[in-house]
């Protein structure tokens, strides 16, 4: 294990915009001293770019960080004290794909990666080589600690645990920072001075808690009992299917964007209106285009002094720090770990969203401050009941494989058997996925 000036960490997937967010918080931090990056992409033109910016801020900021570029994600994780996992498996292509198929069978959905049969396939394609980092990792230090931030991330997590019987791993989601962000914009409050708690599932959590601090005023209560007419049209034209959750069902349901149309059992039609043509298969299509228009073209190289001046946001770092001793307890909001009783409806393996306190005696989820209403339940309960079926799926099993699409929500519209829409899936993702 480093000691804590000299901390280890590999990066897999090191093109990803989650290593730009953690080398960025690095050099913003006053606790970073001699971190020493390991960085692997399939694109090693991807490493080699982070590393010129490394080198830059270094020469910027006076700090002496270093760098190792690796060919094989095996190689990258030796020794490294963490292990941040950002990579995205023929990312979008195979995801346009599988949306194409779901499209096909009339399965009608926003999001289409975290829930969804779509999120079996993102499972598929993803855990091979999670499990083998997670096993190599493991292999050159027990202490490891594997950040998950690819999706379907509590799936993932899950699949750790059952698999490999590997605890020491974070699950990472911006979901509540998001849903935090909304509600004080929605309120016309600085997002610092609210305190927010959350029960649930990642992408899929009741709000308990909206606190505003420098009055103690239940934000939560105002929301339910004095929302404007103003702040109606505002909520639905930026998050319609949320704002709908709360006119129909009286809670506030996050984490909102794509994420909650994909859950709702009764999602329809009736919901459809997103701003912005605000859809993910939209946004992975546009990614794609760029991509496509700019092939062949070197990347501009990224501007140092734009670079650090920019707010980083992402909680990677912090909780890389509170987990390595190197800072007091880091209160982390979107905590995903195993339930263990927390939530006493759900099973304890399930992976659950509450919010926690990190330090170097691991993560700690804090407990629902109220009873999570019995509808809510019963819908988190089958969403765990999928994740647990998907993950056994991505195993080698058939049968759980199309038990979870045919438990899925979202499978109401189909026009085929789950089994059909497994093998379609399967086939156009093909050698990216195992054979079931």
């Amino acid at each position: 294990m480093s000691s804590t000036n000299n901390l280890s960490i590999a990066i897999v997937g090191s093109g990803s915009r989650f290593a730009l967010s953690l080398v960025r918080a690095v050099f913003q931090s006053s606790n970073a001293e001699n971190i020493h990056f390991r960085l692997m992409d399939i694109d090693s033109a991807a490493s080699t770019r982070l590393e010129e910016l490394i080198v830059a801020l270094n020469k910027r900021c006076g700090k002496n960080h270093s760098v190792s570029i690796h060919s094989m994600a095996r190689e990258a994780v030796q020794g490294a004290d963490h292990v941040l996992c950002a990579f995205a498996v023929d990312f979008p292509a195979s995801f346009l794909r599988t949306c194409w198929v779901l499209k096909d069978h009339g399965i009608d959905f926003v999001e289409g990666e975290t829930a969804t049969p779509g999120a079996l396939m993102a499972l598929m394609r993803h855990l091979p080589p999670l499990l083998d980092i997670a096993r190599a990792a493991q292999d050159s230090n027990s202490e490891v600690w594997v950040h998950v931030i690819n999706n379907p991330m509590p799936r993932l997590v899950m699949a750790l645990d059952s698999a490999l019987n590997f605890r020491r791993v974070v699950g990472h989601c911006h979901g509540t920072l998001h849903l935090k962000d909304s509600m004080a914009g929605l309120l016309k409050l600085p997002t610092a001075e609210l305190d927010i708690h959350v029960a649930g599932i990642n992408h899929f959590h009741i709000v308990q808690k909206l606190l505003h601090k420098p009055t103690n005023t239940d934000l939560l209560n105002h929301i339910k009992t004095n929302i404007s007419d103003s702040e109606r049209e505002e909520w639905s034209s930026t998050d319609f299917t949320q704002y709908k959750m709360f006119e129909e069902l009286g809670e506030v349901i996050g984490h909102g964007i794509w994420h909650n149309y994909d859950y709702l059992p009764y999602a329809n039609g009736r919901m459809w209106k997103h701003s912005h043509f605000n859809t993910w298969p939209r946004d992975a299509t546009g990614v794609l285009a760029v991509r496509q228009a700019s092939a062949g073209k070197p990347t501009p190289a990224t501007d140092p002094a734009h670079f650090i001046a920019d707010e980083e946001q992402e909680q990677i770092f912090d909780i890389i720090l509170a987990l390595s001793g190197k800072s007091e307890p880091y209160h982390y909001l979107s905590g995903n770990t195993r339930n263990e009783g927390r939530l006493p409806f759900l099973p304890d393996d399930a992976i659950v969203e509450l919010p926690a306190w990190v330090s170097d005696k691991g993560i700690a989820l804090t407990s629902p401050i109220a009873e999570v209403p019995l509808f809510f339940q019963q819908w988190l309960s089958t969403q765990v009941a999928i994740h647990k079926l998907s993950v056994e799926g991505a195993l080698g099993s058939r049968r759980a494989a199309i038990e979870s699409i045919a438990l899925d929500p979202s499978f109401r519209s189909s026009n085929c058997s789950p089994g059909t829409l497994l093998d379609d899936m399967i086939e156009v993702n093909a050698g990216l996925v195992p054979a079931l």
